[in-house]
């Protein structure tokens, strides 16, 4: 499995105080004769190479051990604005991590004769995984007001990225689509040159992937930012009255 580029973000739910978040493996190369011969130029394909894309969504592991200060040594990559005499505390953050991975099956066409090889598409697996990890601080007990309100806007977090992933993969598969037809025979080439052939391709697939994926990330951050607001951390500081905060 090739990866692209993974995205890793992390996004916070933050309590204000006033005054105090690929090279492929292809799959072996299949040698058979051409019947047609490779000279000047490789045969047409037989068809169009497939294309399938998935999206695999793990379940969330939850961490609640680490303390609001241990939390608040994360880079979080969401910015919110705070008055000079504010001070924030780290409640909880979702590390939103997902990596589109691909396996390419090629198909190569040697001409013994000649010593020359083509080297074909035959199908291509879009798999986008995404992992979160959501963290609460140790302080906030399971059952209380701020622990269900922390994890409540985390669980935000993670929705708006599968909801994000989910609406981009017809797009991210567009793309693979498109890499594949322009890089579905490759050739002719030396024979001897056939793993090189595979990584160029790999290559090429893997930068179209990479140039959408910069969207999708772009899409991801602003709407995970809208998230984090705030009013949205106002509101939680206010939540939970008989609650200290850390």
């Amino acid at each position: 499995m090739k990866p692209v580029p993974p995205a890793l973000m992390v996004f916070c739910l933050l309590a204000c105080l006033a005054g105090a978040p690929r090279p492929a493996a292809a799959q072996s190369p299949m040698p058979s004769s051409s019947p047609q011969g490779i000279r000047q130029s490789c045969p047409a394909p037989d068809g169009a190479p497939v294309v399938t894309s998935h999206f695999t969504d793990n379940a969330p592991k939850y961490n609640i051990n680490l303390s609001s200060a241990d939390l608040g040594h994360f880079h979080i990559d969401t910015k919110v604005s705070r008055a000079p005499h504010e001070t924030f505390r780290t409640g909880g953050l979702t590390e939103s991590a997902y990596s589109p991975t691909y396996n390419i099956q090629f198909l190569v066409r040697s001409d013994y004769t000649t010593g020359l090889s083509c080297l074909y598409i035959n199908e291509l697996d879009l798999d986008v995984v995404f992992s979160p990890v959501v963290y609460i601080a140790s302080e906030f007990r399971p059952g209380s007001c701020r622990y269900t309100d922390t994890m409540r806007h985390e669980r935000r977090h993670v929705d708006t990225t599968i909801i994000t992933l989910k609406e981009y993969l017809p797009q991210l598969a567009e793309v693979a689509r498109q890499a594949t037809a322009a890089n579905a025979v490759t050739g002719p080439f030396n024979s001897e040159s056939i793993k090189d052939a595979q990584q160029q391709v790999s290559s090429n697939i893997r930068a179209m992937l990479a140039a959408e994926l910069d969207t999708v990330d772009k899409v991801h951050f602003q709407r995970q930012q809208a998230i984090d607001t705030r009013q949205e951390y106002m509101r939680a500081t206010r939540a939970c009255p008989n609650e200290p905060l850390p």
